[in-house]
């Protein structure tokens, strides 16, 4: 307190700190939300495909079963024949079973919700 002033502390913002903090915390806000919002609009095609990977993975599974079960040689394709599994006659999904020259090409197809194509080399061992 010299000359008989005294000093005044001031604790906190002013208003223009704080219209600043408002205005660098909206355009930060609306950044992250546009971020989601594109995530968002692409989410039904993620879904699509990671659910035509898990029925081509099934399909997929079952055909190999079928080789642990009959054997290298006796195995076929169970959804070609008359009594094919229940799972079968899901969504659309083909197989096939041809002969190569290493062994068997097991080839999984799903047209929907998402098309997709598996392919396996299964050979005798």
């Amino acid at each position: 307190m010299e000359d008989g002033y005294i000093m005044i502390i001031r604790k906190g913002f002013t208003l223009i700190e704080l219209a600043i903090f408002i205005v660098i915390m909206g355009v930060l806000t609306s950044g992250v939300l546009g971020i989601f919002s594109v995530a968002l609009r692409h989410m039904p095609a993620l879904f699509n495909a990671t659910e035509s990977v898990a029925l081509a993975q099934k399909h997929m599974e079952f055909i190999i079963g079928q080789r642990e079960m009959y054997g290298y040689a006796s195995f076929t394709d169970p959804c070609s024949g008359g009594s094919a599994p229940v799972f079968c006659a899901g969504p659309s999904a083909t197989s096939s079973i041809t002969a190569v020259a290493d062994g068997k090409q097991i080839v999984v197809s799903v047209a929907s919700p998402y098309p997709i194509t598996l392919y396996q080399l299964v050979t005798d061992y």
